[in-house]
């Protein structure tokens, strides 16, 4: 198989697809939906690889019965574990060998969930796996030692906050506040509610790990 994209449909408040994204996750190479990231995936019409969890937000027996019915097969995890089910499915995308995630249903609900998605993208992130989360009205990216380009598509603010700990030499350009070569804590919120000036915003991260949160 050529395991280039992976999306993963996690359990939080259901959101659609956005429409730049909407083309690569439809042909993607493998779909995991985790627990209640099956009814998710359904309501996108997307095709389940895999179905994974501890089916604590599902009833396993329906759940079980209905991937029978589609031929997708299932990993029951314990519920007493390390892992959240979209952790188990992140290091499932590492070990296979996938070149890049699409994380949806990521945000909304419970605050905990939604955190530790963030936590998960950077774990992606370090294994070297560019990932991209969706969920809630917010598309977000994890950055380390590159530049992107992110077009303003019809969003109307973007943040940028250190994942962890500080991220040196972050640049931003083409926004209301561009800023050159500073430095990003994760105890001062100032990359919030930024404004694209340009059609394009270039976006840089040096030394350690950036989420660009687009809303």
């Amino acid at each position: 198989m050529n395991k280039k994209t992976c999306v993963i449909v996690s359990g939080g408040t259901f959101s659609k697809i956005p429409e730049a994204f909407e083309r690569v996750i439809q042909d993607a190479d493998f779909v995991i939906a985790c627990d209640y990231g099956f009814e998710n995936a359904e309501k996108l019409n997307l095709k389940t690889s895999l179905l994974i969890g501890d089916f604590d937000s599902m009833d396993f027996s329906s759940a079980s019965k209905k991937a029978s019915e589609k031929k997708i097969s299932i990993k029951k995890l314990p519920c007493e574990k390390d892992d959240t089910d979209t952790m188990f499915a992140a290091r499932i995308c590492v070990e296979q060998g996938f070149e890049k995630v699409f994380i949806l249903c990521a945000f909304g609900g419970r605050l905990d969930h939604s955190f530790a998605n963030l936590q998960t993208m950077v774990f992606l992130k370090k294994n070297g796996i560019p990932v991209t989360a969706f969920g809630d009205g917010t598309v977000c990216t994890v950055l380390s030692n590159e530049s992107r380009i992110f077009p303003k598509n019809g969003q109307s603010y973007f943040s940028v906050f250190s994942a962890g700990e500080p991220c040196k030499n972050v640049s931003i350009s083409g926004s209301k506040y561009d800023v050159d070569a500073v430095s990003l804590t994760n105890d001062y919120p100032i990359g919030i509610s930024n404004e694209w000036v340009s059609p394009e915003v270039s976006i840089t991260a040096g030394e350690g790990f950036v989420f660009v949160m687009e809303n």
